[in-house]
């Protein structure tokens, strides 16, 4: 890395390697043993999930996001609020090519998938 131990890093590259170097003391613990999955006598953790989805998507992780905590194991998906912007809403807002719908189609998709 280009900066000095103690410094802000001083570009974008050497603020993901600080970042990913972080991230990777923090989570290894529970890394290489993959997904803990239920936890012994407690069952699944209830979770309701916040997303800004939107249909088709204005940024696809939204997607892979859902898709994620419904397939772990360790989690029970309860619900999914959709936390939508107006700007998106509009015909053609501003700086952005379509309109979009907030993203129940892809939250009913997931839910025909898993039978729920």
């Amino acid at each position: 890395m280009d900066s000095k131990p103690g410094t802000a890093p001083s570009t974008r590259r050497d603020l993901l390697k600080t970042c990913l170097g972080a991230a990777a003391v923090m989570f290894a613990p529970i890394m290489g043993k993959g997904s803990p999955g239920p936890r012994p006598g407690k069952g699944k953790i209830p979770l309701v999930h916040t997303t800004d989805l939107y249909h088709p998507p204005q940024d696809p992780d939204d997607q892979i996001d859902l898709a994620t905590v419904a397939a772990l194991d360790e989690f029970d998906l309860r619900g999914v609020v959709l936390d939508v912007s107006a700007r998106f809403l509009e015909s053609a807002p501003e700086g952005f090519d379509i309109r979009r719908d907030p993203g129940f189609i892809p939250v009913v998709q997931l839910g025909y998938l898993l039978g729920r």
